[in-house]
């Protein structure tokens, strides 16, 4: 109850002060309450300063309460009453359309009767002040504020906490734009009541007035982030709910928000997911859900793992919370920069102190779960052992319960379309704001109705996100026969597949009709400066298939974005559908615009052809139809001569390990016509490493033959990754140019680290490095001596044999300018294990009488191969007289050898040019015979060669 004005004293009240605060702390409940309902009844009489100021003389552990209470109760003080009379008297004839100036007890009371000689005058100047002209005007200038800030002309909207040089920018680009002065005035007001107007006025113009705001949507929603740094909760719910009637219409006009509209905006909507209110936190999921239907769903995941960064762990929570829902809705495809690095973040809150950060961490990989099933354990990484044993006793209930289903959730647009437009929808929410806003002739009649909004707005705010699920129920279900509700639920379920369906094919056949140049440039000009943009420049970016700032065709961007992320569905018919889908936008004008989807693409296809890896074929008759069906899209894919070029090394890798595993298995082989099965797979490898970029599919294949070596894959799997190798080796020769040699030699290097030399002897067969050393072989035929200036992305030549070997092939080669390339001598390194126990045995032999030739020989040739080598510790434990022994034999070899080298050498360069050219020879079929006559050859010829030389 308020106590009447004029009857305690103010000095009478600052005595029952320190009583309040005493009782805000006492044991009693009932005491704390009413003593906290007290405080507003004295505030409104003696002010928020005065009841601060005594909070001076507390205890710093009693003032934390106390401080608490009087921040929940200032947000209620009623509005004070303007100063000036002379400022309101025109105020109802001369109202801006849309705005809402604050209510004055003066200004219906008075009869024209009794005005002043000088309300003319009065009434001029207030005219004056007075904007009539709309809110927001539509203009072309946020092409151009996007320009100036990408080029640092002005200040890019990143801050931790608003400044005031941000809050100056954001002012002066209003009245730029032509905001109305009266809307900036409450928008930039020091008191909360002016925010709430304006952010009315706002609403009560958007549904007549849309085409503004999305000319000045950056500028709206940079403001707005400016109040979710306020604390009065009346702002912030009334913000949320402005922004649920802006992006209902922005998904009614198909419109997509531009990258500087989204980086200035969503990384503040995350921090408000953390907010300890309810309603707030609600809000701000919903406007997540909405924002996923204009805005790519990839790069909101992005923002949205940034959150995971915070210590704030109910918004750690909240973010987590929400990534499992689009991972749910969207597919694993939209992890970026990949699902495993992004499930190993995830993995990582597992251990979290905070229990809802937990169990959202949990829900969040076992949502990954139902979509890549027992990979999800190596995606995660490597965890503690008890956070493991908590995600594997997570899944194993998942695993009891089936997935929730995705159709209820996938169409976002039919709510809004069956319960009206967005602007119905927007009006009717904001109707008991604008009837209790009215201007009333009494002013506290006035203050009483906007405490009550205030107090309202938790229940105006837009429904949680569960809102939605409850409708689909109904309260009768429960009274029918068990059996008769499970068949009402399966026929519900099938009807809402077909649905789905039917109303996605029809949005692509709409979609990819392309309007007429003159339309588009009609509908894209409100948003891009009038003249730059002609006719010709944008006939020229749609055919080369640039991205453009039109909504409309980023609209198709996200539409093949979702088609893409649906082809690795678990789900066969969807999975089907998307990759027919896929087919007709590969197969029209709009196949260009998967240049920047390519490794998304390849991605979910080879996710795909995983998931049918472990279903037999014969099982389901959908999985041999799938298959067909991955395959045709590849070839529509590569038929297209602009794609192909970007797919990363990862990602090739991928697709090459499925292709392959598909032929080693021979799953295909003996299904009906499963040789043309297999000779359409064949085909598309091919088509793989000749339309991908020659350095990826290089460094691709020696990747695979790593990993099979690496994980003892069956032979017939390492043989088909060889045969790949030599057929990128028989067509290097016309890559020269085009081959990144450094991050080829750098795998090579890799390969020849993991796998050296003396690992090849305990195994019963060195093909596969004798076919790694014919790449570089090849490579030193193309570049010769120039192939030195290659190795900088190798970390230290001294531990690599790659440098030694090359100068061994430029010599035998005879290249020219080998000779100009200085042998390693004069640098020294430790030797290997392996190395040192090798030196070792030599010169054990060279001590023995018997094995004294045959030691200085071996020497000789490790020397020759590891000229980086030192000896000198080995030569120093003997006497001079053996040393010199030593180096005298070694000259000696070494003329032996030179004198009677050329005629020899002459000899083996004629037989390499034959089976150099040979190998340059078309053949028709090479299978594994073939392969292994080619390296029983070279075994004799390097036979008969060190025969000679002995």
């Amino acid at each position: 109850m308020i106590v009447p004005v004029k009857q305690i004293s103010k000095e009478e009240l600052l005595i029952c002060i320190p009583h309040l605060y005493a009782n805000l702390e006492d044991r009693n409940a009932e005491v704390r309450k009413n003593a906290q309902e007290a405080v507003l009844g004295i505030m409104i009489h003696l002010s928020y300063e005065s009841m601060v100021k005594q909070t001076e003389k507390l205890k710093p552990g009693s003032k934390t309460v106390v401080m608490a209470a009087l921040d929940k109760a200032r947000p209620n003080l009623p509005l004070k009453p303007l100063p000036s009379k002379k400022q309101a008297p025109e105020k109802d004839a001369k109202a801006v359309r849309g705005t809402k100036p604050v209510a004055n007890s003066k200004n219906a009371v008075k009869s024209k009767g009794t005005a002043p000689a000088k309300q003319p005058v009065s009434s001029r100047k207030k005219d004056d002040d007075i904007d009539t002209s709309p809110l927001l005007v539509i203009n072309n200038m946020k092409h151009q504020r996007t320009i100036d800030e990408s080029k640092l002309k002005v200040l890019k909207w990143n801050f931790t906490t608003p400044r005031e040089e941000f809050v100056e920018l954001l002012k002066e680009q209003m009245a730029n734009a032509n905001v109305n002065k009266t809307l900036m005035n409450n928008m930039f007001h020091t008191d909360f009541r002016y925010h709430i107007k304006a952010i009315e006025s706002l609403m009560d113009d958007l549904p007549d007035n849309s085409t503004a705001l999305i000319s000045n949507l950056d500028l709206i929603l940079k403001w707005l982030t400016l109040r979710f740094f306020d604390t009065n909760p009346s702002v912030l719910l009334k913000g949320l709910e402005y922004l649920h009637s802006v992006f209902n219409m922005l998904i009614e006009h198909k419109y997509h928000i531009l990258e500087n509209e989204a980086s200035s905006f969503i990384p503040y909507l995350i921090l408000k997911i953390g907010d300890p209110k309810d309603a707030v936190r609600n809000g701000v999921r919903s406007l997540f859900k909405q924002i996923c239907d204009v805005y790519a769903v990839s790069k909101l995941f992005s923002y949205i793992m940034e959150g995971l960064k915070s210590k704030n762990a109910r918004q750690r929570a909240e973010c987590l919370e929400v990534m499992g829902s689009i991972i749910e809705d969207y597919g694993i495809t939209v992890c970026l920069p990949s699902p495993t690095a992004c499930l190993k973040e995830v993995a990582k809150q597992i251990s979290d102190r905070d229990n809802a950060v937990r169990n959202a961490a949990l829900n969040c990989v076992v949502q990954a779960y139902y979509i890549v099933g027992e990979k999800v354990y190596k995606m995660v990484g490597q965890i503690s052992d008890k956070d493991m044993s908590l995600l594997e006793e997570r899944i194993k209930r998942a695993a009891k319960k089936p997935p929730p289903q995705k159709t209820k959730i996938e169409p976002i647009s039919v709510p809004l379309n069956s319960s009206g437009s967005p602007q119905r929808f927007s009006s009717a929410e904001s109707s008991p704001a604008k009837s209790n806003a009215l201007p009333d002739n009494d002013l506290e009649e006035d203050i009483e109705q906007e405490v009550d909004v205030d107090d309202d707005i938790p229940q105006v705010a837009l429904p949680p996100v569960i809102q939605e699920t409850q409708k689909g129920e109904s309260a009768g279900v429960f009274s029918l026969d068990p059996e008769f509700m499970k068949e009402l639920d399966n026929l519900q379920g099938i009807t809402q597949n077909l649905q789905l369906q039917k109303f996605d094919l029809e949005f692509l056949k709409e979609e990819i009709v392309v309007p007429p140049i003159a339309d588009s440039k009609a509908k894209i000009m409100p948003l891009s400066p009038p003249k730059p943009i002609n006719p010709s420049q944008m006939f020229s970016r749609t055919s080369l298939g640039h991205k453009q700032l039109s909504p409309r065709l980023t609209q198709q961007d996200v539409v093949i974005e979702r088609t893409i992320s649906q082809i690795s569905n678990s789900d066969i018919p969807t999975a089907l559908s998307a990759i027919e889908q896929m087919q007709e936008i590969l197969q029209s004008q709009k196949g260009n615009l998967l240049v920047n989807f390519e490794d998304l693409f390849m991605t979910s296809v080879s996710q795909q052809f995983k998931q049918l890896s472990y279903q037999p074929v014969d099982s389901n008759p959908q999985t041999l139809k799938t298959y067909r069906a991955l395959l045709t899209v590849i070839d529509c894919f590569y038929n297209n001569k602009v794609l192909g070029r970007k797919i990363s090394v990862d990602v090739l890798k991928e697709i090459m390990l499925q292709l392959i595993s598909i032929l080693a298995e021979g799953k295909l082989s003996d299904v009906v016509n499963g040789d043309s099965y297999v000779r359409v797979v064949n085909l598309h490898c091919v088509k793989i490493m000749e339309r991908s970029d020659h350095t990826n599919i290089i460094c691709t294949l020696v990747k695979l033959l790593h990993y099979c070596i690496s994980a003892s894959q069956q032979p017939r799997f390492v043989d088909l990754v060889m045969k790949c190798l030599w057929r990128v080796i028989k067509i290097m020769p016309n890559w020269t140019d085009e081959i990144d040699y450094d991050s080829v030699l750098l795998e090579i290097h890799i390969f020849f680290k993991d796998f050296p030399n003396s690992w090849w002897k305990t195994r019963e067969s060195d093909t596969p490095v004798r076919t790694i050393k014919t790449i570089v072989h090849s490579m030193v035929k193309m570049k010769g001596a120039g192939l030195m200036m290659h190795l900088g992305k190798i970390p230290n030549t001294n531990d690599s044999e790659m440098e030694a070997y090359i100068l061994r092939l430029l010599k035998g080669l005879k290249m020219e300018g080998a000779m100009k390339v200085p042998l390693k001598t004069d640098t020294r390194r430790s030797l290997s294990r392996s190395t040192h126990t090798q030196l070792t045995n030599i010169f054990q032999k060279i001590g023995n009488k018997d094995e004294t030739d045959e030691g200085l020989n071996m020497l000789y040739d490790f020397l020759q191969q590891h000229p980086e080598a030192d000896i000198d510790p080995f030569l120093k434990r003997s006497s001079q007289f053996f040393q010199d022994y030593i180096q005298k034999n070694l000259s000696k070899i070494d003329s032996d050898r030179k004198s009677s080298t050329p005629g020899r050498n002459e000899e083996l360069e004629n037989k390499l040019d034959s089976v150099t050219s040979d190998n340059s020879s078309s053949t028709g079929s090479r299978n594994l015979e073939y392969w292994k006559q080619r390296l029983e050859m070279w075994n004799r010829i390097w036979d008969e060669t060190i025969n000679k030389q002995y």
